[in-house]
Formats: structure tokens, sequence, C-alpha cells
């Protein structure tokens, strides 16, 4: 295994409950955004979610969000982007991943430091 590495299941919205502020390197998600996403109050649980892993996230870390935008009919889910805009963020990196037909883009946003 991964002597060094801790996984956790818990509701990504109550993070903080679970782990310290600004204790994680890298958060990776694989499809829970998209399933929130589709779900009642979105737009709020979407908040905060962010709000979150923000908080869990050290300064320097990142948020690696694989997501599947077929259902938005193959474009970047750019409400997304609207939504989890923020000023601790330092930068939002995407990909669009083959196959080019597949809709899946690879969201990386990489936390500030400390103000």
């Amino acid at each position: 295994g991964l002597p060094d590495m801790e996984w956790l299941a818990a509701d990504v919205r109550e993070l903080h409950a679970h782990m310290p502020k600004a204790s994680v390197d890298v958060a990776l998600d694989k499809g829970c955004l998209d399933a929130v996403y589709c779900s009642p109050k979105s737009d709020n649980n979407v908040l905060a979610i962010k709000s979150a892993v923000l908080r869990v996230l050290k300064p320097g870390g990142r948020w690696v969000c694989l997501m599947n935008a077929g259902f938005l009919g193959s474009i970047p889910p750019t409400h997304i982007e609207t939504l989890l805009e923020d000023s601790r963020w330092k930068s939002l990196e995407i990909r669009r991943l083959v196959p080019i037909s597949s809709g899946l883009y690879l969201y990386v946003w990489t936390k500030g430091s400390v103000r």
C-alpha cells in the first residue's frame, strides 16, 4: 500500500467535521461533482463542496475533478466554472480528454497562498 496516504469516506460538503483546515495536498474527485451538479439544489451543494475543499486544502494544494460534460452536449460545463470562481484559487487548468467525443474534462484548481 501507500503508508503516507489516508483515505476518507465522508460527505464532501462536511469535510471540516473530519479533517483539519489546510491539511490536504490533493482532493481527488471522480464523479462526485457531476452527481451533485445534476441533483436538486445543485448550486447550493456545489458551493458547499467548494467551501469545504478550499478549507481543507493546503496553500498550493490541488482539487482534481474528472467531469463528464456529455450530458451538456460535449461542451465544457462553464456554469460549474462560474460557480466555483473564488479569489482563493490561484489557477484553473482544464483539459478535454480523448476521445474528443466523450465529453470528459479534467479540471485542476490550485489553491493560492494564504493572505
